[in-house]
Order: C-alpha cells, then sequence, then structure tokens
C-alpha cells in the first residue's frame, strides 16, 4: 500500500513538472492570456446584454414595445354598451381614437336596449346589435361576432371594449390601449411587432390564471372547447419550501381582495386559500411564473386581439352556441354564484388562443 502511495505520488510531481515547463513557454503563456481576455470579454458582454433585455422586456419577454404609423392596419371594434351614460365618454376616449389611427372595417356595437342613430350619426358605419340582457359583455360580444362571422377576417386585429360601470376600473382598462390615438399607435404597433402575442390589454389588469372557477373551466369548457389545462399542474410544481411574503401577496394587483386585511388575518388566508387559489404569493413565485411562460387573462376583458388565432377558434366553435350556453346568466355583477361561465370565459378567451401558441401580455 505504502508503494502505491509513492507511485501516486510519483505521477502527480511529473504532471506538475510537465505543466510548469508548458507555462513557462511565451507561446502558451500568450495564448492563456489571450484567453482569459476574450472570456472576461464575453462575459461582460453577456451580462451587459441581459441588462439590456431584462431593462426592455422584464414585464413581458414576449412584447415588443414601440410606436409608428399604423394608419394601414385593418382592425375592428367590437363595444358592448350596458349603460347609455357611458357612450360619449367611450366614444370620445376611445373609439374616436380608433378611427383617426387605424384603418377601421368595421364597428359592432351591441346592447339589450337601441340608441342606433345617436351611434350611427357619430360613425355611419356602425351596426348596432341588440341583445338580451345576460351573460354581461361576453355573452354580447359571443353574439357580436356570430352576427359578424367570416367578416371578421377583414382586419388584422379586433379591438373589444365595454362600459365598465366603475369608472377607475374602465379607465384604467382603456386609457393604455385606446386612451389616447399615440396609445392606439404604441398597441398596435407593438403587437405587429410581436408575432407570439395575441392578446394585448392593460398592464395593470394581466393576471397569471387563478384558480378561480378551476373545476368549471378544466372539467367543462376545457374538454367542450379543446384546450389544454396542463399549465395548472406548473403552479403545483412550486416547491413547498417557498416562502409566503406578506408584502407581495397583499400587492399583488390581482389579490386586490386582501388590501384592508390585518398580518394575522393575511398570513390566515395565504394558508387556508394561497396555494388553493393559485394566488402570487412571493418574488419568486413571480419569476417561476414568467419563466414557465404561464398564461395570463385580461381582467375585465377589454383588449386587443389578434385576428387568425381567435377566427381559427371560432371556424371550430360556433360563437352563437357559446352564447346560448350563457343565456341563464345576468351576469358576474350580480354576485349570483351561479353565473359562473360568465367569469370563466374572462379567462378562457385568452386560453384558447394560448392553445393556439399565442400569449396574453399588458402595455
Amino acid at each position: 500500500m505504502r508503494g502505491l502511495e509513492v507511485g501516486c505520488f510519483q505521477a502527480e510531481t511529473q504532471r506538475f513538472k510537465l505543466m510548469h515547463r508548458l507555462m513557462r513557454s511565451k507561446v502558451i503563456r500568450k495564448l492563456l492570456t489571450a484567453v482569459t481576455v476574450l472570456a472576461s470579454f464575453l462575459f461582460l458582454f453577456v451580462s451587459f446584454s441581459a441588462f439590456i433585455i431584462r431593462k426592455k422586456t422584464a414585464a413581458f419577454p414576449e412584447l415588443w414595445v414601440g410606436s409608428g404609423d399604423v394608419s394601414s392596419i385593418k382592425v375592428g371594434l367590437f363595444v358592448q354598451v350596458g349603460n347609455w351614460d357611458l357612450w360619449d365618454e367611450l366614444a370620445s376616449s376611445c373609439i374616436d381614437n380608433v378611427f383617426s389611427s387605424t384603418s377601421v372595417k368595421f364597428l359592432l356595437v351591441s346592447s339589450h336596449e337601441g340608441n342606433h342613430e345617436a351611434v350611427q350619426e357619430r360613425y355611419p358605419i356602425a351596426e348596432l346589435v341588440i341583445v338580451p340582457n345576460f351573460g354581461a359583455d361576453i355573452a354580447a360580444f359571443f353574439i357580436q361576432l356570430a352576427y359578424l362571422g367570416k367578416r371578421i377576417d377583414s382586419a388584422d386585429y379586433v379591438l373589444k371594449i365595454h362600459t365598465k360601470s366603475r369608472d377607475w376600473w374602465r379607465r384604467g382598462m382603456l386609457e393604455p390601449i385606446c386612451g389616447k390615438a399615440v396609445n392606439v399607435q404604441h398597441a398596435i404597433t407593438s403587437l405587429h411587432r410581436s408575432p407570439r402575442v395575441g392578446v394585448l390589454g392593460a398592464q395593470k389588469y394581466a393576471y397569471f390564471v387563478d384558480g378561480n372557477d378551476e373545476e368549471l373551466i378544466s372539467h367543462t369548457l376545457a374538454r367542450q372547447f379543446d384546450f389544454d389545462v396542463a399549465f395548472y399542474s406548473w403552479y403545483d410544481a412550486i416547491p413547498s419550501s417557498v416562502k409566503y411574503d406578506p408584502v407581495v401577496y397583499r400587492n399583488w394587483p390581482a389579490n386586490f381582495d386582501l388590501r384592508h386585511m390585518s398580518i394575522k388575518d393575511l398570513e390566515s388566508h395565504y394558508r387556508t386559500y394561497g396555494r388553493k387559489e393559485r394566488r402570487v404569493f412571493s418574488q419568486d413565485v413571480i419569476r417561476y411564473l414568467k419563466a414557465t411562460s404561464y398564461p395570463r387573462f385580461i381582467a375585465g376583458t377589454c383588449a386587443w386581439f389578434r385576428v387568425p388565432p381567435l377566427s381559427g377558434f371560432l371556424a371550430l366553435h360556433p360563437p352563437e352556441i357559446i352564447a346560448q350556453s350563457l343565456l341563464s346568466e345576468v351576469g358576474y355583477f350580480t354576485d349570483d354564484d351561479r353565473d359562473r361561465f360568465t367569469l370563466c370565459w374572462e379567462r378562457a378567451l385568452s386560453l384558447v388562443i394560448f392553445e393556439r401558441g399565442y400569449v396574453t401580455v399588458g402595455i
């Protein structure tokens, strides 16, 4: 055993001497220096590039943000009016901006009561669609889609907006995507140069799909309308070791219903519902969901849609059939537990687009 140790030591000594002679060679020294300098340069370059990329795309890596002339871009508008008192505001603060910035191919305005003259006086190309008072804006949207039919393919992008009754929510949803002509240009240019983006709404309301109505979405809508819900398991893969952060849990935008809870009640809510409802509870969770391209949806369903994936879905699933499934629902604003499919479609609209390879992001 002793002889073996000596032999090993001698072998190591010989290797050391060989390396020492090589290191004394000027050629080798220059080569190693050059490699070291090159490696340092590459590290700095990659680090700087990564920093620039993070600065540009930290929120939504799929979105190229820019602005330009979009006057030749073909668009369509779907407007759902539940309250005609808000029509003038919606027209002047949003619809006018789309008309002044793009090439509008159609404008559909729906309501359960008519105001046809006021609409057509302002927009001669407008078509008024009278709808039953059910299913809130989602059912009206599907009825509009059924009415329009294949004409939707005459547009590159469509904008869906409605008279959300809460002023702060309505204005917060609309301002970034159509509140000014420059915002319309910004949104359309960003969509045009971001081929993976299928739905674009206000960044403030672009939420990760949570656990609300997960059972109905997974067991009913996903099966009926052929979209995958495997992403729910991505959330389940978050290790139990990931710690709860009360600041993130309280202030994450989608958790607005937790803002007024005490620290004690907040922690109790997290332990009871946090993971069960697939809520965001730490920065690590945010980073993980972003890295896995976990699907998002636009809360309130005011957004720009890329036409090809939406049209592809409608070709397989007639919108009038979907609207019929909402006939019994007055709308989620009644807080009626029976009005579940209306809420489901708020998420499912983005999920059927996600199934076709496109993501939902905010601007």
